[in-house]
């Protein structure tokens, strides 16, 4: 069971991984208490990366893990709520961190899955993205016609999503949250990639460091990480990630086309993880694109306060939300 008189199940299921080979995935399915026979609007939130261990997936440390601050208001909304922890989290497999198409099948292949489950009636779908998981409902919503065309998506809102990402690993800030997200994108990448080489990226004398980093939890430092921390952090780096073989691979996740449903981006005016100049860019590419874009800037909040209960940001996402499940006509803010 969980909060807000929900009760949750957890799924397995099997999704397409980097070479196109099956693997396993985890999901949890959160259904109103009470409510199991009716048929449900369903909310698909893809939370943000915590760590590349298949421990910290949200499904085994719970949904504060994930940042999923306002549950209690999906509860009232009546909303069934599935979340998929992305391949290599929950089960043993290859990270997909920050790997749109490994992404994208892992979030379409749990509304596939959570749509066998016997007993439980699903209507329509939006998905909800955050951070990492704002880039993988991005390409969910890219992939869909190709590779679940019988997924019914009415929209999808992505917070504080990680776009450009050469732009992004790019800047110049060095604040212990880029470290983290650089320190799962050299581990993710090497992983899938056999061109990315860690060390053709990492000093050795950094090496356990960042492997520390990325398979630690974001929530739970250890003793270790404190006994490293005098280490400076952009001396980690033999070479910038957007150099060489990462940064190409880098330009090619991008979540980069036409998306055909709407799409909601929500962006923290103070976020030093991804900057509204970057999301700026990247709205003004999907609006020449054709997609429909409803782009909206809170200008206080950084990257882990967009995402607070009492966030605006939230309060016009379960706005939003309702209004595509309604059918209504969506606004776009390009042009």
């Amino acid at each position: 069971a969980a909060a807000s008189g929900m009760s949750a199940a957890r799924l397995l299921y099997v999704t397409t991984t980097a070479q196109g080979s099956p693997t396993v995935a985890s999901a949890t399915i959160y259904v109103p208490a009470g409510r199991a026979a009716e048929q449900l609007p369903l909310a698909v939130w893809v939370p943000e990366g915590i760590g590349l261990s298949p421990s910290c997936a949200p499904s085994v440390r719970g949904l504060a893990a994930g940042g999923l601050s306002f549950l209690d208001q999906v509860a009232a909304a009546g909303y069934a709520l599935l979340v998929p922890d992305l391949p290599g989290l929950g089960v043993e497999g290859e990270s997909s961190y920050l790997i749109g198409q490994v992404e994208g099948r892992g979030v379409l292949d749990a509304l596939r899955a959570v749509r066998q489950l016997d007993g439980v009636r699903f209507g329509d779908a939006v998905l909800w993205g955050n951070g990492q998981g704002g880039h993988a409902a991005l390409w969910a919503g890219l992939i869909r016609d190709d590779y679940a065309p019988e997924v019914a998506l009415e929209g999808v809102a992505a917070l504080a999503p990680l776009t450009d990402l050469v732009a992004m690993f790019g800047a110049a800030d060095d604040g212990p949250e880029r470290e983290r997200a650089q320190a799962y994108l050299i581990s993710s990448y090497a992983q899938t990639y056999p061109e990315v080489h860690f060390n053709g990226y990492v000093r050795s004398s950094a090496w356990l460091r960042v492997r520390e980093t990325a398979a630690r939890c974001q929530d739970r430092p250890g003793p270790l990480l404190d006994w490293l921390q005098p280490l400076e952090p952009g001396l980690a780096w033999v070479r910038p990630a957007t150099e060489g073989p990462l940064g190409t691979r880098l330009a090619t996740n991008r979540p980069d086309g036409r998306i055909p449903v709407p799409v909601f981006l929500a962006q923290g005016g103070a976020d030093q993880v991804i900057t509204k100049n970057v999301q700026d860019g990247y709205v003004a590419d999907q609006c020449r694109r054709g997609t429909g874009m409803d782009y909206r800037v809170y200008g206080d909040r950084d990257h882990q306060s967009l995402i607070s209960a009492n966030s605006p940001a939230i309060a016009d996402l379960l706005a939003w939300t309702a209004d595509r499940l309604d059918g209504l006509e969506p606004v776009s803010t390009c042009g």
